[in-house]
């Protein structure tokens, strides 16, 4: 029994004792991430959940291998959100209410975000053009962007930098990445916020590559705040800073120097210092020459326990970005996977 779906076609198959095959141009696809089933004798595809995965034009087939399966026992779901024109006859056509985050992630032409403080919120991850340390008459090009492959990332173009009013010295632009919630916004994770003495584990694994190659003043690092409460709020007490730097080509201040870490994985000097707004501040610096692709895993959890920071404190999300103060650069990123005492978040 085959159910064929024509033009701009996704579709996931809720399994039900067969096995389901999703067929795209040919070339067969495993129906993986199944939603529960109705009942044991129907199938239901829903139109809308691998649109992303599945946007080329052509015809999938959804072949079930029980071939006794009466075709009355299949529906499609909204079809109209993943562009099927058709569906082959005997087929029933059910509406079900959409919610925007099931809509959200599909992604059919690269989006870009190139206004300052836009984001792209996308399978429990938010892409946010940070521009926070420009000036607003400086000419800056920086944008965050999603690809229809499901990679992300982000470029800039920040020659000319200028000092922010009252600032003697130019501050860094940081568009990034972010699962969880920030001091400032509710997170978008069940994992986040979590308060530093119940963090068993946390691991944050990376695969990036920069398509344009960085020049200039910059970082590549992942950053968590910690927080007095796990209430996001306009204004709030950070009472801590802890960045991951994989490669840089910042300096630290050498009067900073802690000594040198281990996560068991990689090598890290730290460098630690008060901030003037009282926080204190720590930057752990991967150890090596800056590399333009490369994959990394990172025991951040134990990077945090040498710390020996306030366990009551909370952490609202984890950050991963470019700390740019001035030159050009375009980052892909293909996996940022953040586990947390052995969940993914």
């Amino acid at each position: 029994m085959i159910i064929r779906l024509l033009r701009k076609p996704a579709a996931i198959a809720v399994f039900c004792g067969a096995v389901i095959i999703l067929t795209v141009l040919g070339s067969a696809v495993s129906s993986s991430g199944l939603v529960p089933l109705k009942s044991r004798n129907s199938v239901q595809v829903n139109a809308a959940s691998l649109a992303q995965t599945m946007a080329a034009g052509g015809s999938v087939a959804i072949e079930s291998a029980a071939a006794s399966l009466p075709p009355q026992s299949i529906s499609i779901v909204n079809p109209e959100h993943a562009g099927i024109s058709s569906v082959t006859a005997g087929v029933n056509i059910d509406r079900a209410p959409v919610l925007e985050s099931e809509i959200a992630p599909r992604v059919f032409e690269t989006i870009t975000r190139s206004v300052s403080g836009n984001t792209i919120d996308f399978n429990n991850r938010k892409l946010c053009n940070n521009e926070w340390g420009a000036a607003l008459e400086e000419s800056l090009k920086c944008a965050v962007y999603l690809s229809p492959n499901n990679t992300f990332g982000w470029y800039w173009d920040r020659k000319t930098p200028l000092y922010k009013p009252g600032v003697n010295g130019v501050l860094p632009i940081y568009p990034s990445v972010r699962a969880g919630g920030s001091p400032w916004e509710k997170s978008n994770s069940l994992n986040f916020p979590v308060k530093l003495g119940d963090v068993k584990s946390l691991m944050l694994s990376l695969s990036y590559k920069y398509t344009t190659i960085p020049e200039g003043a910059y970082d590549f690092a992942y950053d968590m705040f910690l927080t007095e409460t796990d209430q996001a709020s306009s204004n709030p007490k950070r009472n801590a800073e802890v960045m991951i730097w994989i490669h840089r080509t910042l300096a630290a201040p050498a009067s900073s120097y802690k000594g040198d870490y281990s996560d068991g994985i990689n090598n890290y000097e730290l460098y630690s210092y008060k901030m003037a707004d009282g926080r204190l501040y720590y930057a752990f610096i991967m150890k090596g020459s800056p590399v333009f692709e490369a994959r990394h895993t990172v025991n951040a959890g134990k990077l945090l326990d040498a710390l020996n920071l306030n366990p009551g404190w909370y952490i609202p999300g984890i950050e991963l970005g470019n700390e740019v103060i001035d030159g050009a650069g375009k980052v892909e990123i293909s996996q940022f996977d953040v586990a947390l005492n052995g969940q993914n978040s």
